[in-house]
This record gives structure tokens, sequence and C-alpha cells, in this order.
């Protein structure tokens, strides 16, 4: 993790593709980053367990949260599906998203595109500023 940067590396092992990945965090997320406890930072993990080591798995450790938050229903891959749409929506490349997404192929990618009718509605209001529709 390099804050002055805006990064976040990604080892091979910590990738489902195996392939390591480097992040480029928002401000909001470095933000929340900063406030971490500075034990924590010194290991250089965002997930630390009470042993202060890395979670490998965090999945439990989001079921609680969510839990606790009372957003039933919600599921990690849900965060991932939430990002891809809204990063389409505003205009982001979409190799851009694959690549933030780590989805190497847009078979993958497209199953976490979310299209629905507000898209529709947005697609027909670009076409009729055109003024030929």
């Amino acid at each position: 993790m390099d804050l002055e940067a805006s990064t976040l590396a990604l080892a091979p092992e910590d990738t489902k593709t195996d392939e390591p990945r480097l992040v480029v965090l928002t401000m909001r997320a470095k933000e929340a980053l900063r406030t971490l406890p500075s034990r924590f930072k010194k290991k250089g993990f965002v997930f630390v367990n009470p042993k202060k080591t890395r979670w490998v798995d965090i999945k439990k450790r989001f079921r609680r949260a969510v839990e606790a938050a009372e957003l039933h229903g919600l599921w990690l891959h849900d965060l991932r599906r939430s990002f891809i749409t809204r990063a389409r929506r505003v205009g982001v490349p979409e190799s851009v998203v694959m690549r933030m997404s780590g989805h190497r192929t847009r078979a993958v990618s497209e199953r976490y595109n979310v299209v629905d009718t507000q898209d529709l509605r947005a697609a027909v209001r670009a076409l009729e500023s055109l003024g030929h529709v």
C-alpha cells in the first residue's frame, strides 16, 4: 500500500488470476485507508485479523459486517457488479474497467455489467440529442 502514490499492489497470490495487479485508489478510499491504526499500516495489509496478520479470506468478515449493518441480501460480488456498472455509466472505457476489475475477457466482464431501464432512458436521451431520431 502506497498512500502517497494512491496505489495498492496486489500480489499474484492475492488475485483470482494469480497475476499481480495495481489498484489505483480513489480519494475516498485513500482517506479511509489513512484512518487505519498505524499498527496495521506498518504490516501493509488492509484487512488485519486480531493476530495482526492478514486475512486470507474476508468472506466471513464481510458477512458479519453486512449483518451488523442490516444490509440483508448484499453479497461481496454485488460490490464488483456495482463498480463495473457505475464505471461504465460514467464513461470509463470497457478495457479500463476490465483491467481495474481483473477480468481478462469481455464475456466475464459482461456478467457483472447491469443494463437496466435507467440505461435505456439515457440511451434514448443521447439519441434524441442528435435531433434525427
